[in-house]
């Protein structure tokens, strides 16, 4: 499954470390690291076996986002809540 963090206000540099370090622990997923924004979230996600670069764009087109990457990690905004990630992931 997937590694979901939902944090307030945090460090870019932590939230790449966090996410970096919580792809080790998803066994064929996905640890996206949501860090609380006035207007949403700001992301960073990070897989070890899924290719990220087009999950971030059909991410972005759903939950109102801007960001891209690699395969291998992708960053950006949402502005969305944190339910409505939660569901898009479940669907991952």
């Amino acid at each position: 499954g997937n590694l979901l963090f939902f944090e307030a206000d945090m460090d870019a540099g932590v939230q790449r470390s966090m996410a970096d370090r919580g792809a080790d622990r998803v066994t064929g997923g996905i640890c996206g690291v949501f860090s609380a924004t006035e207007n949403g979230y700001r992301y960073v996600c990070v897989s070890r076996s899924k290719p990220l670069r087009a999950l971030g764009k059909e991410m972005n087109a759903a939950l109102l986002g801007r960001g891209g990457g690699s395969d291998a990690m992708i960053q950006g905004t949402l502005g969305a809540t944190m339910e409505q990630i939660e569901a898009f992931f479940a669907q991952q």
